[in-house]
Order: structure tokens, then sequence, then C-alpha cells
């Protein structure tokens, strides 16, 4: 897997391999490499593609039949390393609206559990773990008993120790047309303040977008309030701003489901069997992004008191008109804090909503000039015209 794309390509067509078996990642670089070199009919010989050990995404499938049609066939494979092999799917077609590419049904002598926390069989469509009972499953890890007795369980509806299952970690849904839809790992399932996140989630939302390559998603936090924060790496086809991409995240998830932070990379780090190497992910940059349109100072007025608030609620310096919330660093918590120091600065109701759809100094700076008259120039005036605003009330009233 450490070869080039280049010489990969050249031994398929050298040797007239028949069968392939590689990780969408590698896939996606092979693919790369036969669109820039302009090869014809890139391997006359090869009739199956397999691809395994991490996700499929939906751009790579759709541009590989796009590419070679139905020859080689795309296989998509689904199996831990206990079960060598689980599930299978040809990728014929990719619908316009798929959100991901299925991993398929069952092979030869394996069965496919789905149940829920309490070891009960999910119902069609309902998210559960996945279990896998059948032939060829190891027997446990080599002197480890107790992660052996965790991960392999007499099988739950029938309680028979002599018909074993093996706990996979993984989530997956049954859909309609009978296929597996894979959703990601268990322990990838985090809590962002209070709201429970599934990693694999927002990374297969994140990775339908047109121009990323591969992505990861993960929580760290953050260096000044140490809260966790969702950060996604991405590599891309092309150089875009993050603006692009979270829009894309926000129209489809939830706002506590979008990263704050886009971390933009060559190549994610990959260990020794080419998955992603979560722990080697480098940590983020300080939250100064480099802007689309560069760094203007703000405004006297609206921009001036939205960059103090901002300043202030985020811990930052330096907050200029161009400057965008979120990817100061900002969260929908943050948000709401914001939200508070208008309003008193202001001395009207500013909508959460306002703040979402307009997450720039300038343009939040705009909204508000068509609603309220401009607030004084500093920081202390708006906070002393906010606190004399206010109606005292004796404290024996």
């Amino acid at each position: 897997l450490r070869v080039s794309p280049a010489a990969m390509a050249e031994w398929l067509r050298r040797e007239r391999i028949h069968l392939f078996q590689t990780v969408p990642s590698f896939a996606a670089r092979l693919l790369e490499h036969l669109e820039s070199s302009a090869t014809g009919s890139a391997f006359p010989a090869l009739a199956y593609v397999l691809l395994s050990g991490e996700p499929l995404p939906v751009p790579l499938a759709r541009a590989w039949l796009e590419r070679f049609g139905p020859r080689p066939a795309l296989i998509n494979l689904y199996g831990p390393t206990e079960t060598v092999l689980a599930t299978h799917h040809a990728v014929r077609e990719v619908p316009a609206q798929a959100r991901s590419i299925p991993v398929g049904r069952p092979i030869a002598g394996r069965t496919i559990l789905l149940l829920d926390a309490h070891q009960r069989p999910t119902p069609p469509g309902a998210k559960g773990e996945v279990y896998i009972r059948g032939r060829y499953l190891t027997r446990g890890y080599f002197r480890r008993p107790e992660e052996t007795r965790k991960a392999f369980l007499p099988n739950p509806l029938t309680g028979r120790e002599d018909d074993p299952v093996y706990r996979t970690g993984d989530f997956a849904r049954l859909s309609p047309d009978g296929t597996l839809e894979f959703f990601g790992r268990a322990d990838h399932l985090v809590k962002i303040r209070g709201n429970r996140v599934e990693l694999g989630e927002v990374e297969t939302v994140l990775g339908r977008h047109e121009s990323v390559v591969e992505c990861a998603v993960v929580v760290r936090p953050d260096d000044k309030t140490h809260e966790p924060r969702l950060v996604a790496y991405v590599v891309t086809s092309r150089a875009l701003p993050a603006a692009r991409l979270r829009e894309h995240v926000a129209a489809q998830l939830p706002a506590f489901m979008v990263p704050s932070l886009f971390v933009f990379l060559d190549a994610l780090p990959r260990t020794s069997t080419h998955k992603i190497d979560r722990p080697a992910l480098p940590a983020p940059p300080p939250p100064r992004p480099e802007l689309e349109a560069g760094w203007v100072g703000p405004a006297a007025g609206r921009e001036r008191l939205i960059a103090e608030i901002w300043q202030e609620v985020l811990g930052l310096e330096k907050v200029g008109a161009n400057d965008h919330f979120f990817d100061l660093g900002g969260h929908s918590l943050l948000l709401v804090r914001v939200q508070g120091q208008l309003e008193r600065a202001l001395g009207r109701p500013v909508p959460l909503v306002a703040l979402l759809r307009h997450p720039t100094v300038g343009a939040l700076a705009r909204w508000l000039s068509q609603e309220t008259p401009a607030p004084p120039a500093s920081r202390w005036a708006w906070r002393a015209a906010s606190l004399s605003s206010q109606p005292w009330t004796s404290p024996m009233a």
C-alpha cells in the first residue's frame, strides 16, 4: 500500500491482474492518477475491484463508476479482522440522493444481528450494533481473556455458548431494500455540550461534498475553555474556504454536529494497515484563519460592537469585519452568549437564527442596521448604556 498510484497502475496493466483488493483511500489516489494521466482503457484484464477497511465515500463510488462503468465491478466489503469478511455489496449505481454506500448483505455462512443496548433486535430502519455469527469466527485474542469475554459472546437471542457471536462495536441499520447501511464505530459516539454526536455520521455528510477526497472528525478540547469541540480534518481536490464545508454540513445536520474547526491537510496520517491514524492527527492551529476576503478592521458602530463582543466571548485580541464566528473557534453555546450580550447592548431581542445566518461581523452589522439605531462606539459606552437602560428594583421589593 505504500507503492505509488502510478507504479500500482503499471503493475495492474503489466501483470493483467483480474481481481484487485485495496482500501477506498488508495482507490481514490489511483483514480486521481488515471485522471491526470488521461489513460484510456486502464486495466483491460481487471474484472473485480474489492474495497474494504474503511467506509466507501459516495463521491468516490460515483467517480469510479463514471470512469469505468460496469467493468471492473466495484464491490464494497465489510468485515472486522476477527471475522475476516462479513458482507458484500456490488456498487452498480449511486443515486443522486445517496447518503452512503451500503455494505450489502451477508456472505455465505454469515448472519448479521442488529441489536440495541439491551441486546434485543432492532426494527427495520433503526440503528443497531452489529453482531456477527457463523463460520470462520476467530476464537479470541491471544493471551487477552478479558477482551475475549467482552467481544465473543454466547448468542444473545438463544443463550447458546456453542453458537458464539462477535460484538463488533459498529453501528448499522437495515435499509428497505434489505442491505446494511454502515454508520461508524460505537466508540465514535461522543457527547458535545450534552448532545449525542456520531462522528461517523458527520464524516459521512462531510465526505459527500464534491471536493472532499477524505476526512476525519475528532473531538479535541478548546485550548482556552477546555470544552470539547468537533474538529474536521479534510483533504480536498481543490482549495476552498472552510465556510463552504461548514454550510454543506449545516444544511444536513443540526448545529451541534457542525465542526467548529476545519483543518486542511495534504493527506491524512495512516497506520501500517493504511487505516486513518486518529491519534497522529496534528493539533489544530490557533483560531486565526486565512480569510477568503482578507482581514479588514471593524468600522465604528455596530461592527466595532460585534467585534468587541466576539473578542471577549472567544478570548481573542483581534477580530475583523470579515471574520467568521465559527472559523474563529465559536460554537452554538458561545453564540448564545453573544446573543445575550448583543441584546443587552442594543436593548432589544436578537434572534439566534439571525446570528447563524449572518456569521461574519460585517454581515451581522448590516442586518442589525436594518433593525436598530446605531449603538455607542466604545465597549465601555455600550456596557454603561445597557446598564442604565435596565429598570432598578429594590432588593426589598
